[in-house]
C-alpha cells in the first residue's frame, strides 16, 4: 500500500485532512466504524450484534482484518478534523476485483463530501474490465446513489440473520430425521482449498485463492462428499463461531454444509446468538434458515461492476468483511 494519496498530498474539505492511514491505526479506524454503525442501526431499532461478548469481537477479526489490508493494492484513507477521525474508508485487492471493506462518515459529517472524496481517492476514474468493484451497502437512498456513481450496480441483498442459541438447539432436535443424510464431514486442508478453486470463480465471478489459504490455517472445512469422494459443497467454520463463506456446486447443496457448521457452533460456543450472512438468491437456504427460526436482522446490498454469476449456491463471509 502506498505512503502517499496517489492524487494529492492532502485534501482539505472545509478543515479536513484526508490522508493515507497506516496499519497500526486499523483498531483505531475499526472503533470508528463501529461506533458509527452501532449509532445508525440504534436509531433504526435495530441493536447492534456482533456474536462476541466481553468485548472479544476485535480480538476476533483483527488477524483477518490486518491480513485484507496487508494486500498488494489494498488501501486504507481516513478523514481528520482537528486530530479527530471524522471518516474512514478501506478496500482489498484480489486479482480482478476491488472489495470495499468500509466506507464510513461521522454523522454530524454527513451530506459534505467526505464520502464522494473517499470513493473517488479509492476508486479514481471507472472500473474496468480487468479490475472490477465490489461493496456492501445499506439500503438508504443516500448510499446507494452514492456509490451507484462510481460504476456498481445492485447485484443482491445480503441479510444479516440470527437466533437464540437455544432455540436452534431446540428446532434442529425436534426436526424429522432424514432417513438419507447429506454426508458432511471435515475435509483435509487441501481438499478444501482444491474444492474452493474449483468452484468459486463460477459462482462470484472471480477467485481469492490467498484468501482461503488464510482461512486454511485459521478456520475448519466442512464439506458434503459425494459418492465419488468429490465434494459437493465447503464451508469455513471457526472456533469462535463464524460460518462463512460456504460455496456449493448447487444451490440445494449449500443447506446440509451450512446446517453442518452451524450445529457445530451450536453445541461448541457460548454464544447466546447465532449468526449468520445469507445472499438473497441463496432461496433454498434462506427457505430452511427461517423455517427454523432465524430472523432478519439488517439488510444491505451488494453492488457490483459486474454480475455475480451464481450467488443463489455462495454463503458470504463472517465476520461481514467480505463478500
Amino acid at each position: 500500500m502506498s505512503d502517499e494519496l496517489s492524487q494529492r498530498d492532502k485534501i482539505d474539505l472545509a478543515g479536513c485532512e484526508l490522508r493515507t492511514a497506516r496499519g497500526s491505526e486499523l483498531r483505531r479506524a475499526r472503533d470508528f466504524a463501529r461506533a458509527v454503525v452501532d449509532r445508525e442501526l440504534r436509531a433504526r431499532g435495530i441493536e447492534p450484534w456482533y456474536g462476541a461478548p466481553g468485548g472479544r469481537d476485535w480480538e476476533r477479526e483483527s488477524a483477518l482484518q490486518a491480513f485484507l489490508q496487508a494486500q498488494p493494492g489494498a488501501r486504507f484513507v481516513v478523514c481528520e478534523r482537528a486530530g479527530e477521525l471524522i471518516a474512514v474508508a478501506r478496500t482489498t485487492r484480489f486479482e480482478t476485483m476491488d472489495e470495499a471493506l468500509e466506507v464510513v462518515v461521522a454523522p454530524e459529517y454527513a451530506r459534505r463530501g467526505l464520502g464522494q472524496a473517499l470513493l473517488a481517492e479509492l476508486w479514481p476514474g471507472t472500473p474496468t474490465p480487468d479490475l472490477g468493484r465490489l461493496a456492501f451497502v445499506p439500503g438508504t437512498a443516500a448510499d446507494l446513489n452514492l456509490y451507484l456513481s462510481f460504476g456498481v450496480m445492485p447485484v443482491a441483498g445480503r441479510w444479516h440473520l440470527r437466533i437464540p442459541s437455544a432455540l436452534y438447539r431446540e428446532r434442529r432436535a425436534a426436526e424429522v430425521v432424514d432417513e438419507d443424510p447429506a454426508p458432511v464431514h471435515v475435509l483435509e486442508a487441501g481438499t478444501a482449498l482444491d474444492t474452493w478453486a474449483a468452484l468459486e470463480e463460477s459462482a462470484l465471478g472471480y477467485a481469492r485463492p490467498w484468501l482461503h489459504e488464510w482461512f486454511a490455517r485459521d478456520r475448519v472445512a466442512l464439506g458434503v462428499v459425494a459418492g465419488d469422494g468429490r465434494p459437493d459443497a465447503v464451508c469455513w467454520v471457526s472456533a469462535d463461531g463464524d460460518v462463512g463463506p460456504a460455496v456449493a456446486r448447487r444451490p440445494e447443496d449449500l443447506v446440509p454444509v451450512v446446517l453442518a457448521a452451524l450445529d457445530r457452533v451450536a453445541s461448541a460456543c457460548d454464544a447466546p446468538e447465532l449468526a449468520i450472512q445469507c445472499t438473497t438468491p441463496a432461496w433454498w437456504l434462506l427457505r430452511r434458515l427461517r423455517l427454523l427460526g432465524f430472523r432478519l436482522h439488517w439488510p444491505s446490498w451488494i453492488l457490483s461492476s459486474v454480475p455475480c454469476p451464481a450467488l443463489d449456491r455462495y454463503l458470504p463471509v463472517q465476520p461481514p468483511a467480505l463478500l
